[in-house]
């Protein structure tokens, strides 16, 4: 069977502490080759940890170079400041994918601005940011839903990742945790670009891809589930149901869409892939788009990894002006049966506060007495239907 083959420029951007720290992860994995990887910081001593990468220092010329803090305001000047070289990077790039822990200042203030330079270049963008521990406190958790927020009107994609799952079934030891979790993203990263920007025996369609994401509000999911040895399919398909990224099999069921790549060895069979597809589109509605995508490569002999990205549209229903136009007249003919005041007599012509003071008198007119009752004026109550 023929290897797969990169086919398109694919751009990853790990942004602040915890995203350079994952796209240095990512750089460990077989996919990593394919990638062009750059991280961005506003810590100048943080990215002095990484001489073997591509780093941008953003706000250098008007911040200290020690990070920002949690001010998001100060991370999303710094990288405004340097969307040039940022753009420099980003341009000419098929895919771009942004890796970012949200909650700091300088990833939740960047992330954002990142969001609207690759719009403005109309390049794909997925940005795969995770939220902050439940523990860390309001601010950090204020930032991190800031940042969603203003994210998602940019991106094409946005896959938003909370880490007290991720962490909810990992040892309890912190720093072999924090390793495994770095892992598991990385691992969500590399499988999101081989899923894209492979050629295999059966291709997914990057076009179809970009009108799945594309200028539409989605929710967006991600698991991975690897085996080898006999019974590959189920232990893969299994081995993915527990992937804490990926919102677990209800979620699947709620998907309006799907991309599934197969990664094998060259030793796949026709009745692997038949079994495998077969079985995980059971774990889809009938009504879900499915896109899948199969590759092999001769450094995954008796091996099978499935990747999985679901597609969830939001329900953003907007009500058209002829219906709210038909609401308006429901609502006024209501009113006019039910609701509208009967006409009041007016009142007794009187001077009112006036009553025991000399007049105001201007021409024989007692200028105290209000003019609808000097003058006896009806109120219009306008047209009745």
């Amino acid at each position: 069977m023929p290897e797969t083959q990169p086919s398109h420029k694919v751009v990853v951007l790990g942004v602040g502490t915890g995203g350079c720290r994952i796209a240095a992860e990512l750089a460990q994995t077989p996919s990593a080759d394919r990638l062009e990887i750059s991280l961005i910081d506003t810590d100048e001593k943080a990215l002095e940890c990484y001489p073997e990468f591509k780093t941008v220092l953003i706000g250098s010329d008007w911040a200290d170079k020690q990070g920002c803090g949690c001010d998001m305001a100060r991370g999303s000047k710094a990288a405004s400041s340097s969307s040039q070289e940022l753009q420099k990077i980003i341009k000419n790039s098929d895919l771009l994918i942004v890796i970012c822990p949200l909650g700091g200042g300088t990833g939740s203030g960047a992330v954002p601005v990142i969001a609207n330079i690759s719009r403005n270049l109309k390049i794909l963008s997925l940005f795969l940011v995770t939220k902050p521990f439940s523990f860390e406190g309001n601010l950090r958790f204020k930032n991190a839903e800031k940042s969603v927020k203003d994210t998602v009107k940019q991106a094409d994609a946005l896959i938003c990742i909370e880490n007290d799952i991720i962490f909810n079934n990992l040892s309890g030891n912190f720093s072999s945790d924090f390793k495994s979790a770095d892992q598991t993203l990385a691992d969500c990263v590399a499988g999101l670009a081989e899923m894209l920007f492979t050629d295999g025996l059966i291709k997914i369609d990057f076009v179809h891809v970009k009108q799945l994401v594309r200028k539409k509000e989605v929710d967006c999911h991600i698991g991975i589930g690897r085996s080898s040895g006999e019974d590959k399919s189920q232990a893969a398909i299994n081995d993915l149901l527990q992937s804490p990224t990926l919102g677990g099999s209800e979620n699947l069921k709620k998907s309006d869409a799907a991309i599934i790549t197969l990664l094998a060895g060259p030793d796949l069979s026709m009745s692997d892939i038949n079994e495998c597809i077969t079985a995980i589109k059971e774990l889809f509605s009938d009504k879900a788009e499915i896109n899948i995508g199969v590759s092999t490569s001769s450094d995954r002999e008796n091996f099978l990894q499935l990747t999985v990205l679901t597609i969830r549209h939001r329900n953003t229903k907007v009500a058209t002006p002829t219906k709210k136009l038909k609401k308006r007249k429901a609502r006024k003919k209501e009113e006019s049966i039910y609701n509208i005041q009967d006409e009041l007599p007016l009142l007794e012509m009187t001077s009112g506060i006036f009553e025991n003071m000399a007049p105001t008198m201007h021409h024989g007119i007692n200028l105290d007495i209000p003019t609808y009752m000097r003058d006896s004026y009806t109120p219009d109550l306008g047209p009745q239907e």
